[in-house]
């Protein structure tokens, strides 16, 4: 029997509320004057680096290998394109990458001073230099 009161109390005190609140006017927002804007500023957006330049070489090489000559500590991407699966390297730097056809290796180096030999090593065959990529000062 008291549970029952004071579960009627609680919808009396929910009902009145309701009513009170649907018969309140809607608070009013004041807002503030307005103001001068504020002044502009330069607005500066980073710079992307550029991206480096691409030294292409293939497999199989001609017959006399290219030499691409770089500055020596220039940023360069070295792609090895081939018509055949197998590995491409880059020795004298310890990389090396697998190529397929249509999907060339590539390398992101600094290129070091003096003479760095490319190599292909296709999946059924020797390896072969492709190509030298030189440093120089």
């Amino acid at each position: 029997m008291q549970l029952r009161r004071v579960i009627l109390l609680i919808a009396v005190i929910l009902g009145v509320t309701a009513v009170a609140a649907s018969l309140a006017p809607a608070p009013r927002t004041t807002h503030p004057p307005p103001t001068a804007p504020p002044p502009r500023t330069a607005i500066t957006t980073p710079r992307t680096p550029a991206a480096p330049p691409t030294i292409a070489f293939a497999a199989p090489p001609p017959k006399r290998p290219p030499v691409r000559t770089v500055r020596a500590g220039e940023h360069v991407v070295v792609e090895v394109d081939t018509g055949t699966a197998g590995e491409a390297s880059i020795p004298a730097l310890g990389l090396s990458g697998s190529a397929e056809p249509r999907t060339p290796a590539t390398f992101d180096v600094i290129v070091p001073a003096g003479r760095a030999p490319i190599t292909f090593a296709p999946t059924l065959g020797p390896p072969q230099t492709i190509g030298t990529l030189a440093g120089t000062s």
